[in-house]
């Protein structure tokens, strides 16, 4: 029993110091996190709303001084 118990915690041990797969973990968050914040952005209103703003500014400017 004890030697069963030894070999589970020389293969957890292992399994905690190998890193090979962290890395792509840390971007697979990572891009769920910039997919989360680039829905949240474009799916609002507001954004669209203030670039038409900016452009139609730029337009009306670009008329007045033609």
């Amino acid at each position: 029993m004890l030697s069963v118990f030894i070999k589970v915690i020389i293969l957890l041990r292992k399994f905690y110091c190998d890193k090979r797969g962290v890395t792509s973990i840390e971007y697979a968050i990572l891009g769920i996190g910039i997919a989360t914040i680039v829905s949240i952005v474009f799916n609002n209103d507001v954004l669209q709303d203030a670039l038409t703003n900016a452009l139609n500014n730029i337009g009306n400017s670009i008329q007045s001084a033609g």
